[in-house]
């Protein structure tokens, strides 16, 4: 009986090891994913500000076509970065974000 119980402590044991192998296992893909979407984030936050920047300082008129191809991009990345997030109430602004910025596309082709 002894031996049984010793076995299934064993058994626990081994378990609960493999099982925290599998959790840092996950953590550092999580890490590594993170850090990409990280870095995306940052990207889409530069294009905006960039964008932003250039037309208000007058460089960028609005009515480029590169005005709404950067934001479009910005809202794009920041978007995958706040949906990892589960930031819901951002990536409903990135979506309207893009929407502008794809209708200001089709204003400029004239498709509007």
């Amino acid at each position: 009986m002894e031996t049984q119980n010793q076995n299934a402590d064993n058994f626990q044991n081994q378990k609960v090891s493999v099982q925290e192998i599998e959790q840092k296992e996950k953590k550092k893909d999580k890490r590594k994913t993170s850090l990409e979407i990280f870095l995306i984030g940052w990207a889409g936050t530069l294009l905006i500000v960039v964008a932003y920047s250039l037309n208000s300082l007058g460089y960028l008129p609005s009515t480029n076509i590169a005005y709404p191809i950067l934001n479009l991009f910005g809202a794009f990345f920041l978007a995958i970065r706040v949906y990892s997030d589960r930031n819901w109430s951002n990536l409903l602004l990135e979506v309207f974000w893009a929407a502008i910025a794809v209708l200001s596309i089709l204003k400029y082709f004239h498709f509007m």
